[in-house]
């Protein structure tokens, strides 16, 4: 069940969006309450189908597969990630996840900056998402499995890379035990991305 403030917090933000009509989205808002859908459908619906039917039947699809890579990445990650990282992370552009992520104000905390990190403004968008009821009604249905199995192999790849991980960072001599070393040996040679990326990759495993 959605608290009221959720839902509450979330019509405000989806109403007080001023890249439509106002009175337009509130009764969007009213007919879902009337209907009889559950408390997150009536809170989540009107915001995301309201974004397949700003696009061509022909991009719906393609619209569909990049929220899930986008959003749905978002959804899953133990550790937030800025749209410059999560670009970097999922190998597209990011002004792909700039655009995609612009009309989703209302359900997550997206920083004028682009090293901040976006975050969920309500864990129940999360349930909305992921809720396996959903896998064959909604477009939009992130399967979690598979997400996180894409971003091991996402974080696998940036980690292999030329500025990624390699064998004896540290350049140790063979033998070293790993008490004889110091910590700040360690962490001086693994960057503050590949740092970031490690976590995801351990979380998504």
């Amino acid at each position: 069940a959605v608290p009221l403030f959720i839902f509450a917090t979330t019509a405000c933000r989806y109403i007080g969006d001023r890249r439509d009509n106002p009175r337009k989205r509130r009764e969007i808002i009213l007919e879902y309450r009337k209907a009889k859908v559950s408390k997150l459908d009536a809170t989540y619906l009107p915001i995301l189908n309201q974004l397949f039917d700003e696009e061509d039947e022909n991009d719906r699809e393609r619209w569909a597969c990049e929220f899930r890579d986008i959003v749905g990445s978002i959804v899953v990650l133990e550790t937030p990630l800025s749209t410059a990282s999560l670009a970097r992370l999922l190998h597209i552009s990011k002004d792909d996840v700039t655009c995609r992520l612009d009309s989703l104000h209302s359900v997550l905390s997206i920083p004028d900056r682009d090293n901040i990190p976006v975050r969920l403004l309500h864990l129940s968008f999360r349930e909305f998402l992921v809720d396996a009821s959903k896998q064959e009604k909604s477009p939009v249905w992130v399967d979690e499995r598979a997400r996180h199995e894409s971003l091991a192999s996402h974080c696998l790849r940036l980690m292999s890379g030329p500025n990624g991980q390699r064998q004896n960072m540290c350049d140790l001599q063979p033998g070293t035990l790993r008490s004889e070393v110091d910590e700040g040996k360690i962490t001086s040679h693994l960057s503050k991305s590949c740092a970031r990326e490690s976590r995801c990759c351990w979380s998504a495993c």
